[in-house]
């Protein structure tokens, strides 16, 4: 690997910001740091001061070159003549349009403006220097036919770009406690990962990313996607996955619709003609009956270890979902101790609302925070949690409740008590983070019959 003789000039080229090169790889400042010397690769300036720049043809040629687009901001690019990759829009924005491996058109628009211009220039010369090394969208198979790899690498970019975009990741940037990492895996999908944050993805995607990876990679991507039908996919489901793995009818139909979804997108794109289970439904599931009661719940709570008897507690207190979506992102700074608040992000709707914290609960916020005052509001040895399925179940085994109970149970428990007790049901849905009040009439709302007797006598009487 070549590189300059000195790190006060410049190799002639693009150079990029080195925090976004960090960003790339997937790696904190200080171990990005390390690498860059490992390698031998100079760095001009102060990486945590955002302004260390990296020669991009230097870089390119290190054994950490760049997986995937990101975050770009290259400096230094003039302007190519004769560069028909590069594109001024009608409304003035720049793109740069390219034919990946599969001879697809893809298209990324940098905005409009000098800086935009430049930044197009330089992600055209990112993705010919791609190519010349047979990086761009490599498909499963070599044979040149669209793979269900394909597809759902394209739908796992989409995702991220998506993330790239949301409320949550202008937070955390602006917050700089967060490195952004598109990396392409042995296996070739794209991935997000977040220094100190669980959820990049939703957590079904997640699952079916697992899922994918584990049992149905090999099997989906035997034949060319234009060769998958329903019948093969349906038993594939059952067969492939209920083998290794026990799977309930009803979670067997959701993967069937998560695939459906990312067949939908490669019909969307362009890389297929029609989606295979296009025709299939999964059909009405029946709902999943909540049957937890705040007495057991208290008894939980008692047989719980102390970090899972916390997460109980806030769960409860604030009606969030349960997982690392909601309750297990909830960091000290969400809270605001002032008018007792809690900023919580929904990742469903891409917003952030603010519950109300009652103030018998903010204190034991309080009591909490000056006990161990880590970053994250429900942690574990200071250290940000994954779930608390495990931890929750095993407390209700010491509680003597032997039924099947989840922890999304103390999310249906806080909004049934709410309503049940005559709270305004919009303020209610604006506490579960509900997009329409009838998500939170199907969902939580049950007639009880001490409501429907005092209902029964408010009629006036008619003698």
């Amino acid at each position: 690997m070549s590189t300059p003789s000195s790190t006060s000039s410049f190799v002639t080229g693009p150079f990029l910001n080195g925090v976004e090169a960090a960003t790339y790889c997937g790696y904190s400042h200080d171990r990005f740091r390390q690498l860059a010397a490992e390698y031998q690769i100079p760095l001009y300036g102060p990486l945590k001061d955002r302004f260390c720049q990296i020669d991009l043809n230097t870089w390119m040629q290190s054994p950490n070159c760049f997986k995937s687009k990101g975050s770009i901001n290259f400096q230094n690019v003039e302007p190519m003549e004769g560069d028909m990759s590069v594109h001024q829009r009608s409304n003035g924005s720049f793109e740069v349009k390219y034919r990946d491996e599969l001879n697809c058109q893809k298209s990324e628009n940098f905005g409009k403006g000098s800086d935009a211009e430049r930044k197009a220039h330089a992600y055209d010369i990112y993705i010919k220097e791609m190519k010349k090394k047979g990086a761009v969208h490599r498909s499963v198979e070599s044979d040149g036919q669209v793979r269900f790899d394909d597809i759902f690498r394209r739908y796992l970019e989409k995702k991220a770009d998506d993330y790239i975009n949301s409320n949550k990741y202008d937070e955390l940037a602006d917050d700089g406690d967060f490195v952004v990492d598109v990396k392409a895996e042995s296996n070739g999908l794209v991935q997000k990962n977040c220094v100190g944050q669980n959820a990049y993805y939703p957590e079904w995607l997640q699952s079916l990313v697992h899922i994918y990876e584990k049992y149905l990679k090999k099997p989906l991507n035997a034949k060319p996607a234009a060769a998958l039908d329903r019948t093969y996919l349906v038993n594939l489901i059952a067969r492939e996955y209920r083998a290794k793995k026990k799977l309930s009818v009803s979670s067997k139909k959701r993967y069937l619709s998560y695939l459906k979804i990312v067949f939908n997108h490669g019909v969307k794109i362009g890389l297929i003609d029609r989606n295979p289970l296009a025709d299939w439904s999964k059909g009405k599931e029946a709902a999943r009956q909540a049957t937890l009661t705040v007495e057991e719940l208290k008894r939980i709570q008692d047989h719980a270890a102390p970090h899972i008897s916390w997460a109980i507690e806030v769960a409860y207190n604030l009606g969030v979902r349960t997982g690392k979506s909601e309750l297990l992102a909830l960091k000290w700074e969400h809270v605001l101790w002032d008018s007792l608040e809690i900023r919580v992000y929904a990742p469903k709707t891409d917003t952030y609302r603010l519950v109300p914290v009652e103030p018998s609960f903010l204190q034991k916020l309080k009591e909490k925070y000056q006990e161990e005052p880590s970053e994250y509001i429900v942690e574990y040895r200071n250290k940000p949690m994954k779930r608390i399925t495990k931890g929750f179940r095993n407390a209700c085994i010491r509680a003597g409740i032997t039924r099947n109970v989840v922890p999304y149970e103390i999310r249906h428990l806080s909004a049934t008590r709410m309503l049940n007790e005559g709270a305004d049901l919009a303020c209610v849905s604006e506490v579960l983070g509900h997009a329409t009040t009838a998500q939170t009439l199907k969902n939580y709302y049950h007639a009880n019959k001490a409501g429907m007797r005092r209902a029964v006598s408010l009629l006036p009487s008619l003698g």
